[in-house]
């Protein structure tokens, strides 16, 4: 006996109607690795941190200054919590001055990653480590002449901190680091000790 045409176009309707019910959450997420790829996203965060350094040698000078950084996370699942690493690269500028007899000024740029840990959607700390290059620059003043010099090395530095994130989009971070440099500019001919501070800042970040 065969079945009639319009009972078998009925079937096939049927069966496509509860095939599109299905919800999405329903088919395993290993199904396709399309899926996977489309859930993943890169964060990107920009921040402005305000510091004030402290010498660590007996004869250095305490400097001032900003920093940017530009931070870069795969934020896969967009899924909190926990170890999360970041790449950002950094550029530091600054400045101090001795009795107004001598001028300091420091550059750095340079890249590195911090260590993540996010204790909540507000509250997060992290630790993060920088190599790159910089620049300082001195000016000594006295007896109505001055000397100056400029010299280039490799710039490195540790750090730690806590950012409170305000809304999804801004931010404070709050941080401690140690800075070095292996430039050494020359006063009347004898090298400055190399320029190393503990520096503490606060900032402001925005995440795209």
């Amino acid at each position: 006996m065969k079945t009639p045409k319009h009972a078998v176009t009925t079937s096939v309707l049927a069966t496509l109607t509860l095939l599109a019910a299905v919800p999405a959450s329903a088919v395993p997420a290993n199904s396709d690795a399309r899926d996977v790829v489309a859930e993943t996203r890169i964060e990107e965060t920009v921040s402005i941190e305000s510091f004030y350094g402290t010498e660590c040698s007996d004869n250095g000078t305490d400097v001032s200054g900003a920093a940017v950084r530009y931070v870069v996370r795969n934020d896969e699942h967009g899924e909190r919590g926990g170890l999360i690493p970041e790449l950002f690269v950094s550029v530091r500028g600054g400045y101090g001055t001795e009795c107004s007899a001598a001028d300091f000024l420091l550059w750095s740029a340079c890249v590195g990653e911090n260590i993540r840990i996010e204790f909540d959607s507000v509250v997060s700390a992290f630790v993060r480590a920088e190599l790159g290059l910089g620049v300082a620059y001195v000016n000594m003043k006295g007896d109505g002449a001055s000397t100056t010099d400029t010299d280039l090395g490799i710039a490195y530095g540790v750090g730690f901190g806590l950012q409170f994130d305000i809304t999804e989009r801004h931010g404070i971070i709050l941080a401690a680091d140690y800075i070095g440099m292996t430039a050494r500019p020359a006063v009347y001919g004898d090298k400055i000790d190399k320029p190393e501070h503990a520096l503490f800042s606060i900032g402001y970040k925005y995440t795209y």
